[in-house]
């Protein structure tokens, strides 16, 4: 399993964003992303994240390279595009709004997928069976391809049991290419340093929801690792996890780098 099919229009790669929106990520933020809440930071992030997906998917037509999907789970579990669309129609359902960050007071036009919600618990474990039904469809069509990475970011723990049972199904999925991969992500109002990439339970704090998300997070592959090193300019351990732990926002936009980085589209 070696994580380096080509990517195309022929041969997409495919994304799914968990994204926590339980009632918790009102509470603010802390350090650079003082000023918003968890939850707005998080839907800035990910809709510039899909923002640059798609300028890397642009040649200048849009080539669908990838498909995506994003799930929110926190009053309901839900498909915010009603599965995985392509990067062409993804470009379609953008809406354009002003956005001022209030930081700096800059404004900038900003398209818009996912907006800032808070509300509810954080059914983790719902959330991660709809990410593998959703996989587990896309590989059957797509049996040779880049295998599907799941992000998962939340600022707390699963309020509907033991996500360790769902996360193993999930990334029982694989392509002839490899495994799905999970990547978690954790968004804390502790300022402290962020742990990025542990590759031991031994490098987290005695925290058992620390331990439960390093526990779920897949390895992530030598090839990742190395376009890790080659393109964003950090080393990751052989053994280091998809992981980032008691981090800001700039972690957590470090975690989508390396989960949207990987061996590009060729044609």
């Amino acid at each position: 399993m070696t994580y380096s099919a080509d990517i195309d229009r022929k041969h997409p790669a495919c994304f799914v964003f968990l994204v926590d929106q339980s009632e918790s990520m009102a509470e603010q933020c802390a350090g650079a992303e003082a000023g918003r809440s968890k939850a707005e930071a998080l839907a800035f992030g990910i809709n510039g994240n899909l923002n640059e997906i798609l300028i890397r998917c642009s040649k200048p037509e849009i080539r669908d390279y990838f498909h995506v999907a994003v799930i929110g789970y926190g009053a309901s579990v839900h498909s915010e595009f009603s599965g995985f669309i392509p990067m062409s129609e993804m470009a379609l359902r953008a809406r354009i709004e002003i956005k001022v960050d209030p930081r700096t007071g800059a404004a900038a036009k900003s398209p818009i997928w996912l907006d800032a919600v808070a509300d509810g618990n954080t059914p983790m474990c719902a959330a991660l069976a709809a990410a593998r039904s959703l996989v587990a469809e896309w590989v059957s069509e797509h049996p040779k391809d880049f295998p599907p990475i799941v992000i998962n970011i939340s600022d707390g723990a699963a309020t509907d049991g033991d996500p360790a049972v769902n996360a193993r199904l999930l990334t029982a999925v694989s392509s002839t290419d490899g495994a799905a991969l999970l990547f978690n992500g954790h968004l804390s109002s502790v300022e402290s340093g962020a742990i990025e990439f542990p590759s031991a339970a031994e490098n987290l704090p005695a925290d058992k929801y620390a331990l439960k998300m390093f526990e779920i997070s897949s390895v992530i592959p030598e090839s990742m690792r190395t376009l890790a090193a080659n393109k964003l300019g950090f080393s990751i351990k052989p053994s280091g996890r998809g992981m980032v732990f008691n981090a800001n926002f700039q972690a957590i936009v470090t975690l989508l780098e390396i989960g949207t980085t990987m061996s590009g589209p060729v044609g």
